[in-house]
Parts: C-alpha cells; sequence; structure tokens
C-alpha cells in the first residue's frame, strides 16, 4: 500500500483540526482531538465514523484494590463551582502579570470576590507529588548520621571542586524529576506570582554560583512547578513571607529564616507539613553557613520583587477557607467572620466515578 498520499492528505486534515486547537486562551475539545484520530483513520482504512473511547480497567485486577476507595476519599473535598460565561464557557483568565485566574460562582452574587489563581488537575498534581518525595527523600539521607561530616568536607573543598559536584547532583535530580514533570510545565509568564518569582529567584541564586545554567533553568522550574501546581505550600510559604522583609530576609537570613519557619510550625495543624518546612530550614541555614553561597544567596534575593512573594488581597481571601492551618495567626472562624456573606464562593462535592 503506498502510504504517501494518504498522509498527505491527512496532514491536511491534521492541520485543519490542529488550528481548532487554539492556543493558551483556548480550552482543548475532545471533539477535535477525536477528529484528528478519526480522519486518520478514515484514511487509512477506508472507514469514517471510527470512535475514540476511553476503556477502565477493572479495579479487581490491581494488587492495591484499596487504592481506588483511596482515591474517592481524596477527591471527596469541597470544590469551588467555576463560573460560566453568557457563552457557556468557564471563565478562566490566563494573565502574564498573576498567572491562570478562575473566576468561580458565589453564594448570592454571580460570582466570588475574588478569582482562584492557579488551575491544578489531578495529572498535574500526581506528577508534583512525586516530584516533591523525590526531593524530600533526598534532603533526608543528607541528614543521616553517616553525612555528619559533610558540611564541614564541602565547606573546605576548592571552589571548583564545588561547582563540579553540585552540576552532577543538579543534572541527576534534574533527569529524575523531569521525565515526570516536563509535558505539564507552564510558560513562566502564566505560572502565579510566587511560583514565578521563586522560579527567577533559584535560577539567578544557581547561576550565581557558578552552575551550569541549563542545569539551574530545569531545577528552578521544578521549584516553579512544586509552587504551581501545590496550593498548600504556596499558601503557607506566603504567609511565612509577610511575617518578614526583605531587608531582614536579605541581611540576616540564617536567623530569619528559622524565625518565620518556627511561626508557621505553630500555626501548622499537621505533623507531616511542620517535619518538612523544619527539614528545608535546616538544610537552607546549614548551606548559606559557606560564604560562597551566602553572597550567591544575597545577590539573587537583592533583584527579587519581595512583594510577589507575598499575600495579596485575592490569596488572603481564599485562604479564609482553608483548613489545617491558622494564616495570619487566625484560626478558620475568625477568618470566615472576615469575609462577606455575598462574596463567599459556592462550593460543591464532586465524588469520582
Amino acid at each position: 500500500m503506498d502510504l504517501q498520499p494518504i498522509l498527505k492528505d491527512f496532514e491536511k486534515n491534521l492541520d485543519a483540526h490542529t488550528r481548532k486547537l487554539g492556543g493558551m486562551g483556548n480550552f482543548v475539545r475532545v471533539e477535535d482531538v477525536k477528529g484528528i484520530v478519526n480522519s486518520f483513520l478514515e484514511h487509512l482504512f477506508g472507514k469514517a465514523n471510527q470512535s475514540v473511547k476511553s476503556v477502565q480497567m477493572p479495579v479487581n485486577i490491581y494488587k492495591n484494590k484499596g487504592t481506588t476507595e483511596q482515591m474517592k476519599q481524596d477527591f471527596s473535598q469541597p470544590v469551588p463551582i467555576v463560573a460560566i460565561d453568557k457563552d457557556g464557557k468557564p471563565m478562566i483568565e490566563y494573565t502574564k502579570n498573576k498567572g491562570i485566574l478562575v473566576w468561580n460562582e458565589g453564594i448570592e452574587k454571580p460570582l466570588a470576590e475574588y478569582p482562584f489563581k492557579g488551575m491544578p488537575q489531578p495529572q498535574q498534581t500526581f506528577a508534583n507529588n512525586i516530584v516533591k518525595k523525590t526531593i524530600l527523600e533526598l534532603c533526608r539521607i543528607l541528614t543521616l548520621p553517616i553525612f555528619c561530616l559533610a558540611p564541614l568536607i564541602f565547606i573546605f573543598m576548592p571552589r571548583k571542586s564545588k561547582i563540579n559536584l553540585l552540576n552532577k547532583a543538579l543534572k541527576s535530580l534534574n533527569d529524575i524529576t523531569f521525565r515526570t514533570i516536563e509535558i505539564f510545565l507552564l510558560e513562566e509568564d502564566y505560572l502565579t506570582p510566587l511560583a514565578k518569582t521563586m522560579q527567577r529567584f533559584t535560577r539567578r541564586f544557581l547561576t550565581y554560583l557558578g552552575l551550569n545554567e541549563s542545569e539551574a533553568n530545569r531545577f528552578a522550574e521544578t521549584v516553579g512547578f512544586i509552587l504551581e501546581y501545590d496550593n498548600a505550600y504556596r499558601f503557607r510559604l506566603q504567609d511565612m513571607f509577610n511575617e518578614t522583609t526583605k531587608d531582614k530576609i536579605i541581611n540576616y537570613p540564617e536567623q530569619e529564616i528559622k524565625r518565620i519557619v518556627c511561626i508557621s510550625r505553630q500555626r501548622e495543624a499537621g505533623k507531616v507539613l511542620n517535619d518538612k518546612f523544619k527539614l528545608f530550614a535546616n538544610l537552607i541555614t546549614w548551606v548559606l553557613k559557606d560564604n560562597w553561597i551566602k553572597k550567591s544567596y544575597i545577590q539573587a534575593m537583592k533583584e527579587t520583587n519581595f512583594d510577589d512573594m507575598k499575600m495579596d488581597e485575592s490569596d488572603i481571601f481564599w485562604t479564609n477557607f482553608w483548613e489545617g492551618y491558622d494564616f495570619r495567626g487566625l484560626t478558620l472562624e475568625q477568618r470566615q467572620k472576615e469575609v462577606k456573606t455575598l462574596s463567599k464562593p459556592k462550593f460543591t462535592i464532586i465524588q469520582p466515578q
């Protein structure tokens, strides 16, 4: 069979369907994706109206049969209802200063008072959890007793040896994480302000250390990805930055990081996140004892827009409905009293099938 005429004709159909898919500001319709596949099937086999169906694997073939029930429990949480405009499209804006803004229905007003920043999807959240766990376990390995002399050895190593060691470690970590997150990365302009700012800070910091620019950028994108798709981390980090200033975090970094992490731990209800932030704080204050690293940190932080790392009115509004952490030092009941009834978002429970 001569496939050239078929492929040439299919290419025209593919191009036509692809144009329908649009860019960042449009939603991809399932019908358009089916159209691409159906046009190929039609030209290859001469059959029209081939349908593309998803196949659900039966639960009983999996080793861990409790996974489905756990997913139902995890996802059966109140979620805000996305508002629909007069044309029947979700009210979502793709901005280059605030990132993705999702407008939600209000209880009595048509819309909640502020849009929600970011739009985590199950696939990105799942990938994010894998990356976070990988980095967390690596950090835990570094705190094992066998590595107790590592800080002293590292500090007295020649700078060139330090850079070579860090480059190799960074490349290995990036090779692992990027297999999971690369297809989900957003253009930097469309990240939420904190994710964008921390991504840029990380890139500058690693570059000022003299590390490979490509690997520095990949790791910076990993940091941005984690904060973009994990609202728990993002809101807590913003809450910590609200408790300090740029001058303090530059002039007294070790003391200030320990102080704001201590405040955060007092506000945290869960032990797991509490321990994670303590671990990261200890590692950060440890590496800052090296003057070469501290100098690069200060230089990068001076060029950072610190206001974008804090909460704005929109973030404060949405944390008023967030359980498990006393944002701004206020309990959930105290925070919800600040919200006018008419401006509250409407929530619903989505049960997975």
